[in-house]
């Protein structure tokens, strides 16, 4: 039945990540019923936080309207759905190397959202931090050579090609626009200093991704209350200028 673990700062726990891939979701679903949830994906599948774990959260709850009804976009694992937050798209029709089911990241060639934007003349860009955000030991991510489960491995082939290169330039798609790095561990800011600075210029391009570092994630394991940090940064920044603040949807 559903619980509420008694450790304390539960907010500030590191849970544990109870298992989310193609077979264990879908068995848990039992075709509509989704009545194995327990069995499939274990007990803590059963926890809840309350608002006194994570008040922030709760807080946005309160003053903004949120998705709260979000579901993932594929019964599967990881890197799927981030393939389709980035491009709409897992590969259904068996074209392009999908349909993706895994994270093996094979390489996939459909287009993306950003690249979707470049070609109708909207400007965009991407913010994202070095390392786990614990320490300064990663680049960009989780893993320093595929840069797994952050950004450039979760943009299907066509864009994590381009994006792992963003600096060169190799396209016009890319030229400066596929990472903006800051270090929080270094800053203790995350992406606050430069984005206040653009947000205060007002300088901000028409869409905008902010892709956390692993630790601020929220992701299975990491405990809510880093991402509750890290969201108020981009707040922060955000509501330094009222002039962007105003114009701003997220």
């Amino acid at each position: 039945m559903p619980f509420h673990p008694t450790a304390a700062n539960l907010g500030l726990q590191f849970l544990e990540d109870t298992p989310h891939g193609w077979t264990d979701t879908h068995a848990a679903w039992n075709g509509g019923k989704y009545d194995q949830w327990v069995p499939n994906k274990g007990r803590t599948t059963m926890a809840h936080l309350a608002r006194r774990d994570i008040p922030f959260h709760y807080a946005l709850a309160d003053a903004f309207t949120i998705c709260d009804a979000y579901h993932c976009s594929l019964l599967g694992p990881t890197d799927p759905n981030r393939y389709h937050m980035w491009t709409g798209w897992v590969g259904n029709d068996g074209a392009g190397g999908g349909p993706v089911i895994n994270n093996a990241e094979a390489g996939y060639d459909w287009s993306t959202y950003p690249e979707r934007l470049e070609r109708a003349g909207i400007s965009w860009k991407i913010y994202q931090d070095i390392g786990l955000g614990l320490d300064a030991a990663g680049v960009l991510g989780l893993y320093r050579r595929s840069l797994h489960r952050q950004l450039w491995g979760q943009l299907a082939r066509c864009i994590s090609i381009k994006y792992q290169n963003a600096l060169a330039g190799p396209t016009p798609c890319t030229r400066r626009r596929g990472r903006e790095p800051t270090s929080p561990c270094r800053t203790r800011h995350a992406v606050r200093r430069p984005r206040a600075t653009t947000c205060a210029a007002t300088k901000l391009p028409q869409v905008s991704w902010i892709v956390a570092p692993e630790a601020f994630s929220e992701h299975g394991n990491w405990p809510a209350n880093y991402g509750a940090w890290y969201v108020s940064q981009v707040l922060d920044a955000l509501t330094s200028n009222p002039e962007v603040w105003s114009k701003t949807a997220s």
